[in-house]
């Protein structure tokens, strides 16, 4: 008579075909599988219809009994009650020290995994400190590389200008602001020396500030700085 499955349903555990009568080796194969997947669903306990103790041993006898079975059929001892406990014993420990291998590898990678995120986190964020530091300093070279064009351009056409005498026969080239830009347009353009002596007192002090020079209290002085500084060769 061939030995019956477990009648209760197991979880989600599909259920094993009847063995053959009597058991073949590939009987006996599935019997232990199907208990060994029962137990390990039973220490994982990760689903509701996780396998009960009850489903535990109802697997487990079966397990036994198809082993006895074909024991029987190939003229060996059938295992006595204790014998069987010892086996079915010792698969248990084995399963169980495979569960706890797993366990310590899947520590072992959450650690590796986490080194591995800090050690990279704090790589990108000392790359990103780097290249904050190079745009810092690239910022500061191409702004005193500005200023040295700057002063360059006001060198060069306070030059132009010395050549040009008064200005009223060849014309100044305008000055530049410290900052490179054009003089502000509302104010009147110093093409000559006559522009200089056409400036009211606010215009004076207006160029005064935006070439930076020292502020002069005499009209005439605000007109001699303005003059020298452009490159005005003639007195006013």
């Amino acid at each position: 008579m061939p030995v019956p499955p477990p009648e209760c349903s197991i979880g989600s555990i599909q259920l094993p075909e009847f063995p053959n009568d009597p058991p073949d080796v590939s009987d006996v194969c599935k019997a232990t599988m199907f208990a060994a997947e029962v137990r390990a669903a039973r220490r994982r306990k990760e689903q509701d219809d996780t396998p009960t103790d009850a489903d535990v041993c109802s697997a487990t006898v079966y397990q036994a009994r198809v082993l006895s079975a074909y024991s029987a059929a190939q003229g060996a001892p059938i295992l006595g009650d204790e014998l069987a406990a010892v086996i079915l014993g010792r698969l248990d420990d084995m399963e169980a020290r495979m569960g706890e291998i797993d366990a310590n590898l899947g520590g072992r990678m959450d650690a590796m995994n986490a080194n591995l995120n800090a050690n990279l986190g704090g790589r990108i964020d000392a790359m990103n400190a780097n290249l904050a530091a190079m745009n810092t300093n690239l910022g500061g070279r191409l702004e005193a590389l500005q200023q040295m064009v700057g002063n360059v351009r006001i060198l060069a056409t306070k030059s132009y200008n010395l050549t040009c005498g008064s200005g009223l026969a060849s014309r100044f080239a305008i000055m530049p602001l410290p900052n490179g830009q054009e003089p502000p347009a509302d104010l009147p353009r110093i093409e000559n020396v006559q522009d200089i002596r056409n400036l009211e007192r606010y215009q004076l002090i207006r160029y005064i500030n935006a070439y930076g020079l020292e502020l002069r209290r005499d009209e005439q002085d605000k007109r001699r700085a303005i003059s020298a500084h452009i490159g005005c060769s003639v007195d006013l």
